[in-house]
């Protein structure tokens, strides 16, 4: 059994990276939270808790939140009256272990979706346990993306494998909040059977010991986004930068923190243009779909010799982002997943949670000295194996 201190860490590890709630603060909205400084950045582009879809718990820890939407009920209907399985992924088994652990599909944005997938199978690994799947939810499409197809992707797997299509899922225990499920584990007292169910709805920040070296590794091994075909970057030797600017979604009255000013990020693409001595082509990854910002917000990074593309294919704008040689993130789950993909120069805001070791941070489009000549370095080396150098 792991150390006191270990088990510690996997409480805000497990909470880390799964943004969207308004964190503990409320279980129920659907409504977006600011970011900031102190709470870090809880996103909620949907939803805190993900509703529990209609099952059976022999034993029960904590306290469940929200349970089936009617869309939940009519869905269950129409699945088959099987047992449960552990799903078969090359990302879901874990040596050695017997027991699996489930997660609730969330249904809010699809780089939230996509993260929270990431960190639940990591999590698994971390407690020695299988990742057995995820209890679906109706919404199939968020932002005009096949999400299946996306997350297939992401994690080199068929997505649709994964939601386990049962009438009524049986498990031995039900984990509703981190601080149950990791006591338990902690403790190690208590049997927690074979198939383990587990419902977050609070997140922490502490995400870098969590992604392991080896999970990152079998990860980018898996994932289908790294040999994904990458139109945009052109044929010429060159340093290759992805940025990723949130705009589609964003309500600009209410989420004065996320809508970050273009200027922030024209500042760290002049100290990324100056590092790599003008041999880098930048590329602007962003949306209008949902109607918030026009093509026009945009003109500023054009004017600076940028190439915008706007509502593109989230999976080809994902695979851009994750094989750039330089990747500049929005406060978004979209781009820290391809942050999270990368092997490359990953450059994330301070304030945004869950940022690897190896990541550089900037703080409104300002670097510290540390993270400036790691940055310097990274570019460097880029250029080095790129040839340019």
């Amino acid at each position: 059994m792991a150390s006191s201190r270990r088990i510690q860490s996997y409480l805000a590890l497990a909470l880390a990276l799964l943004w969207p709630a308004e964190a503990q603060l409320t279980t129920e909205s659907t409504e977006v939270c600011d970011q900031s400084d102190q709470s870090l950045l809880q996103l909620g582009s949907g939803l805190g808790c993900p509703p529990v879809p209609q099952v059976s718990c022999q034993n029960t820890l904590g306290t469940m939140h929200n349970g089936p939407t009617p869309g939940m009920k009519k869905l269950s209907k129409a699945m088959p009256d099987v047992d449960l399985s552990p799903a078969d992924c090359s990302l879901c088994s874990t040596p050695g272990a017997s027991a699996s652990l489930y997660s609730i599909e969330r249904f809010d944005g699809m780089g939230q979706r996509a993260a929270h997938l990431i960190v639940m199978m990591a999590l698994a690994s971390h407690l020695g346990v299988n990742f057995g799947g995820l209890l679906p939810h109706p919404s199939t499409e968020v932002h005009g993306a096949d999400v299946h197809a996306c997350l297939s992707a992401v994690v080199g797997s068929d997505y649709t494998s994964l939601r386990k299509q049962v009438r009524h899922a049986n498990f031995d225990t039900c984990f509703f909040g981190s601080h149950v499920l990791l006591s338990t584990f902690e403790e190690g007292h208590q049997p927690v059977g074979q198939k383990i169910l587990f419902q977050e709805c609070g997140f922490g920040k502490d995400i870098v010991r969590f992604l392991t070296p080896t999970f990152l590794q079998k990860l980018r091994q898996h994932t289908q986004l790294l040999s994904h075909p990458t139109p945009y970057f052109g044929h010429e030797k060159r340093i290759r930068v992805a940025v990723h600017v949130r705009r589609g979604d964003i309500d600009v009255s209410r989420q004065t923190n996320r809508d970050i000013p273009n200027n922030v990020y024209l500042q760290v693409v002049e100290t990324i243009r100056n590092m790599a001595r003008n041999m880098a082509e930048i590329h602007v990854f962003s949306t209008t779909k949902e109607g918030k910002h026009a093509s026009s917000d945009f003109e500023a990074f054009e004017k600076a010799g940028m190439t915008v593309h706007l509502n593109g294919d989230e999976l080809g704008d994902l695979a851009h982002m994750a094989q750039a040689d330089v990747l500049v993130q929005a406060p978004s789950s979209f781009s820290w997943v391809a942050g999270v993909l990368s092997t490359n120069c990953v450059v994330s805001f301070k304030s945004y949670p869950g940022g690897l070791q190896d990541w550089i941070f900037h703080h409104t489009g300002s670097f510290k000295k540390d993270d400036a000549d790691r940055l310097r370095q990274c570019i460097q080396d880029r250029l080095h194996s790129t040839g340019l150098l």
